[in-house]
């Protein structure tokens, strides 16, 4: 090979070693921008999910407090969703006129008793022992 061939050979090896390390370089620059990038949107959408979970919380809380009952005072919702099971029983018009007063009787028992409708309504014995005291009481 020729002095001037080998002088070119090793300019372009170089020129390629150059671009090859410049080519390195910017991928590992690229790299780290995109990691930054997916570490700022990370941080952004770990401060939303806390906001979000945050405001389901509170949500939860609301609704939950608004709605519920405790042994001895039931939420309104449960009375009425009681009151409406009870007037819906054929078998208590044998009661006549005082139906109305059974069933308020039934209902200060059960909510005395029960921290709330859906636990009474699952009691099939203790319901039972708390309408014949009701029936004792008005007869």
């Amino acid at each position: 090979m020729s002095e001037t061939k080998l002088r070119q050979s090793v300019q372009n090896s170089t020129y390629l070693l150059r671009f090859v390390s410049h080519i390195f370089k910017l991928s590992v620059s690229l790299k780290i921008e995109i990691n930054q990038f997916i570490n700022i949107k990370n941080n952004k959408m770990k401060k939303r999910n806390s906001i979000l979970m945050a405001l389901i919380i509170f949500t939860s809380l609301i609704l939950i407090s608004c709605n519920s009952s405790i042994k001895g005072k039931w939420s309104e919702s449960d009375k009425q969703n009681f009151r409406k099971d009870m007037e819906g029983i054929e078998e208590l018009s044998s009661f006549g006129e005082n139906k109305t007063k059974w069933i308020e009787c039934y209902l200060s028992k059960c909510e005395a008793n029960f921290s709330s409708y859906y636990e009474a309504n699952t009691d099939e014995k203790g319901c039972g022992k708390i309408a014949l005291e009701c029936k004792d009481e008005l007869y």
